[in-house]
């Protein structure tokens, strides 16, 4: 298997309730890793897809361009810190109800 191109590759932040709709909807074969603020979580694996879990700070190594932001009530803030704190993020998509919104796409 060869290593995806950081514009290629897809991290999901903050997932909140999130774990089981990865899981449902197969986004673990198209996600590189969940990040989240949380520090008890990082460095662990989700129930269902078990997919490891990192900081945000992973954000900063350009391993990743594309964040889908899975935190319901908060996803606009996180979002918001993702545009303003990490550039090396090229691509930002929020899950709504209905549909995934691209926030910021460069």
């Amino acid at each position: 298997m060869t290593r995806k191109a950081a514009k290629d590759r897809i991290g999901v932040m903050d997932a909140y309730c999130g774990y089981s709709v990865i899981s449902l909807a197969g986004l673990s074969a198209h996600a590189e890793f969940i990040v989240d603020s949380a520090e008890f979580k990082q460095g662990r694996y989700t129930p269902g897809s078990k997919m490891h879990i990192k900081p945000p700070s992973v954000l900063t190594e350009g391993i990743i361009q594309n964040v889908l932001v899975m935190a319901a009530a908060y996803s606009d803030e996180v979002a918001n810190q993702l545009k303003q704190s990490y550039p090396a993020v090229v691509r930002i998509g929020v899950l709504r109800e209905d549909r995934v919104e691209i926030i910021k796409y460069v």
